[in-house]
């Protein structure tokens, strides 16, 4: 068996090492520029969020002809891929808008699209793994289990 050497890409993730400092990083650039593109978005402003605070989706009745003009469902889709891999930080939002893959109208393309901004103006961040530094390692996630405000399916 040849051997080829260190990582550098895997599955559309690239792979960064830094030997001296025990650091692993993970970023999918390549992917957002492929999502982006699909959106017919490359060259859309970026935002500082994700998602705009207290957005309210209500599910309605998809007309066929939408389904042709956006790609709703393929770009949810493409976003799942990259929330499971190395962008947590859209997880909640990709997880919002994947609920309406059946019944979504303009105001959801615009959630998706605001995503999509996010990702432009974020496209070189990703997942990093620090082995010197155990303290910040460590994952810290906050959650809200306020569904009684879920008008969807409370």
């Amino acid at each position: 068996m040849k051997d080829l050497g260190e990582v550098k890409s895997l599955l559309g993730i690239q792979v960064t090492r830094d030997r001296q400092r025990r650091r692993l990083k993970l970023v999918q650039g390549g992917i957002i520029r492929d999502v982006l593109e699909a959106a017919g978005m490359v060259e859309c402003k970026p935002v500082s969020t994700p998602m705009e605070p207290g957005l309210r989706l209500k599910k309605n009745e998809t007309d066929p002809a939408i389904m042709t003009t956006f790609p709703y469902q393929k770009l949810i889709g493409m976003l799942l891929y990259l929330s499971v891999g190395t962008r947590p930080d859209i997880a909640y939002p990709v997880n919002y808008l994947s609920r309406f893959v059946t019944c979504y109208d303009e105001s959801h393309w615009s959630a998706v699209k605001r995503v999509l901004q996010y990702l432009k103006g974020t496209s070189a961040k990703g997942v990093a793994y620090n082995g010197l530094d155990v303290e910040a390692s460590v994952l810290v996630g906050y959650g809200d289990a306020d569904w009684g405000s879920d008008e969807v399916d409370r």
